[in-house]
């Protein structure tokens, strides 16, 4: 225990003499986090709108105020024709064209349905679908201030009244589900990328010869540098949870000790890869690309920026291979949802065996390095 506890001081005094390192230790994660936080959103702001009102009634009216007073979107002009409209959708002057019918009052009061045509430029699919989205709520919104003679959907004769709660994220904040993801993803990078090149850089200026002439057992060499590694990406765990709490408002619903206890064997998982990276690497080049090459990979077969279930089958099968995309889930859970460690036990399972087999394969590695 005493010649690890040394090690750990030697490992901890290389960082700090490192001037590399430091920056990209502490400072790197916590500018990622703020940045990515707010810049890695679905949120769609300044949709500019051009309207073409055939009808010009007080309902129209509402509807073409409610739309441009509100804060996502840019009102354009009322144009007196559909050729006018679409002109504007080309020239990239609209996101979407609001086209309402002539007698769109008339048949409100009449009982029938008022016809609304919502021409959106549909290059960015996803961005569309979330215009869509804002729209069809203010149209809501417009429904249940007429009157309630006026406002009933009939279907078959049947009034229908559909209610919605939203569970977890009331208010649908993406920086809610995107900063938990982030997280690992930080926490990640210290994992495999600051440590290989740690340990690369040591093999370049000659100390990992230095140390396999010492008496020091591969245990305690492994121990050494991979206990100083976990502290300091617990630190950037703590930090960056104050960070999502108190400057993105982000929930922590659940156990703090059910995160630590995950991200713990995740350490180890990503620790032992970084490991295994350098032991394979000459030089401290070697073993950032390398190491670039897995996080890209880690990064978007994750689900951290696309939803798993909607990737196709075969990648949705690589992500099961992928020790990441369980503790970004366990860790939206957890913050959101205030799922318990036994909720996770699969996860945590399937991390275990991770954890034991990258660490284990590590000292192996480690063995035929020094041999």
């Amino acid at each position: 225990m005493r010649t690890i506890l040394f090690l750990i001081q030697k490992e901890f005094k290389q960082i700090i003499r490192n001037r590399a390192l430091i920056p990209i230790i502490f400072f790197m994660p916590l500018f990622q986090i703020i940045v990515l936080g707010n810049a890695a959103t679905y949120d769609i702001k300044d949709i500019h709108f051009t309207v073409l009102d055939n009808d010009n009634s007080s309902i129209s009216n509402e509807i073409v105020y409610k739309l441009s007073h509100n804060k996502y979107f840019t009102y354009n002009s009322n144009v007196l024709t559909k050729e006018e409209a679409i002109s504007d959708l080309e020239k990239d002057n609209a996101d979407f064209i609001f086209v309402i019918d002539k007698d769109f009052e008339k048949d409100i009061k009449k009982g029938f349905q008022g016809k609304i045509q919502i021409i959106i430029d549909a290059v960015d699919g996803a961005a569309s679908g979330i215009i869509i989205s804002y729209i069809n709520e203010i149209l809501k919104d417009v429904q249940f201030s007429i009157n309630e003679e006026q406002l009933e959907m009939k279907r078959d004769g049947v009034g229908i009244n559909s209610i919605e709660r939203n569970w977890y994220n009331e208010y649908l904040n993406y920086k809610w589900f995107m900063v938990p993801g982030i997280l690992v993803f930080l926490v990640t990078m210290i994992g495999v990328f600051v440590n290989s090149m740690n340990i690369a850089r040591e093999k370049e200026i000659g100390t990992i010869d230095q140390l396999n002439v010492t008496p020091i057992t591969k245990t305690h060499f492994i121990a050494g540098k991979l206990i100083p590694m976990m502290i300091i990406a617990l630190l950037e765990l703590t930090f960056g949870l104050i960070i999502s709490k108190y400057i993105f408002g982000v929930p922590i619903v659940g156990s703090l000790g059910v995160i630590y206890l995950f991200a713990v064997v995740y350490l180890v998982i990503m620790l032992s890869i970084g490991l295994i990276i350098s032991s394979r690497s000459d030089t401290q080049q070697q073993a950032m690309f390398v190491a670039y090459f897995l996080i890209m990979i880690f990064l978007f077969l994750s689900g951290l920026f696309t939803p798993i279930a909607s990737m196709p089958n075969w990648a949705q099968l690589l992500t099961k291979l992928i020790p990441i995309s369980y503790f970004i889930e366990v860790l939206r859970n957890t913050m959101l949802k205030g799922s318990t460690f036994f909720d996770q036990i699969h996860s945590f399972l399937i991390l275990l065996i991770y954890a034991f087999l990258t660490f284990f394969y590590a000292i192996w590695n480690y063995k035929k390095m020094s041999d």
